[in-house]
């Protein structure tokens, strides 16, 4: 009996060392997954050079199972899915900002997640964030260009609105401003002199504080109308517009008066997979007209004046032909995360374009 015991206890004592699992095997297992991972980021990074966003997406998504959530290619592939969404459209910004939340938590002064966030702010008229992400990138890396547009482009736009910017401070004008404390302060000192006077002066004071919350909800309710009028002003002062490439139509909306330079982003924006092309309209005798200023996209709106709609060709031609097309080149995507530069440079070399921004 006593020798069966003994045994049984060496035995219960090795099935118990064998359940430990070792640090060693831990660090391998880990090592497989990144690997794993790398693989599905590579494949994410090719279906987003063949602008297949969706499919990327699947790719980043399987990507970030197989990782820890604080591990550092959690923020790489998060700051890629946000360039997805931002290919998708304006509608999907708000995912976008999402994605780049999540990867700065992981690293909060990555760059490319902050410049991505302050393009979706600037687009969605978040000024004051917009300006706080690209100044963050800019105390990391003065000589940043894409910041350095950005911070120029949206500080130009806030000093048109009256409002001051002061190196990395916007100074707000005093009807702007109103100190956190001072409300209370104010409420303090209300209720110690409440204590002090008799009814009717309580009763002349509440009476008179009815009366601001009266005024202060009738100059809200003005404000929330004036801006009705305004937004609704604004949508009338877009006209409807069809854009003809080859035997895809897409409709749209334009502002009044707009640029050639607007147009061509409208149009890059709205057929995301073309490359140089010229925008035509048809004339009153039926040519197609090229359109290569301002003044002659006004003519194609007065043409289309007196045939109901407004109807623009695009044509694909030679990049040499495109006077944007350097343009739209130096801002694609040279930001997503591709791991090997020559690979970078073999996809430059294919002329195969990664969209990592929308103008």
């Amino acid at each position: 009996m006593g020798k069966h015991s003994v045994k049984n206890k060496k035995q219960t004592g090795k099935a118990v060392h064998s359940n430990v699992t070792s640090p060693k095997r831990n660090d391998s297992d880990l090592a497989v997954f990144v690997s794993m991972s790398r693989e599905l980021k590579e494949e994410g990074n090719k279906l987003f050079q063949r602008r297949d966003h969706e499919g990327a997406m699947v790719k980043y998504e399987k990507a970030l199972e197989l990782l820890p959530k604080n591990h550092m290619d959690v923020c790489h592939l998060r700051s890629n899915m946000a360039a997805c969404y931002m290919q998708m459209g304006s509608s999907e910004y708000p995912r976008a900002i999402r994605e780049c939340n999540l990867a700065l938590e992981v690293t909060p002064n990555y760059s490319k997640a902050l410049l991505k966030r302050a393009r979706c702010y600037e687009a969605l008229n978040r000024l004051e964030l917009a300006f706080r992400d690209v100044n963050t990138v800019l105390n990391m890396e003065p000589n940043n260009v894409m910041a350095l547009e950005i911070s120029e482009r949206v500080q130009s736009t806030l000093e048109k609105r009256g409002l001051q910017v002061n190196h990395t401070v916007i100074e707000l004008p005093p009807e702007y401003v109103e100190h956190p404390s001072a409300s209370k302060v104010v409420k303090e000192k209300t209720k110690k002199k409440n204590k002090k006077i008799d009814k009717a002066r309580v009763g002349q004071i509440q009476e008179k504080k009815v009366d601001e919350n009266m005024n202060e909800k009738k100059a809200e309710d003005k404000r929330v109308v004036e801006e009705i009028i305004s937004s609704k002003m604004e949508e009338e002062s877009k006209k409807n517009v069809k854009f003809i490439f080859g035997e895809d139509i897409r409709c749209t909306r334009l502002p009044l008066n707009c640029s050639l330079v607007q147009l061509r982003e409208i149009i890059h924006d709205r057929f995301p997979s073309s490359r140089a092309v010229l925008v035509k309209y048809r004339d009153e005798e039926g040519d197609l007209v090229t359109i290569t200023s301002d003044e002659e996209l006004r003519l194609a709106e007065i043409s289309a004046v007196s045939r109901g709609s407004m109807r623009l060709y695009v044509v694909e031609v030679n990049s040499d032909q495109d006077p944007f097309f350097e343009r739209f080149k130096r801002e694609e995507v040279h930001n997503l995360e591709n791991g090997d530069a020559g690979k970078a440079t073999e996809a430059r070399q294919d002329s195969c374009c990664i969209d990592d921004w929308i103008i």
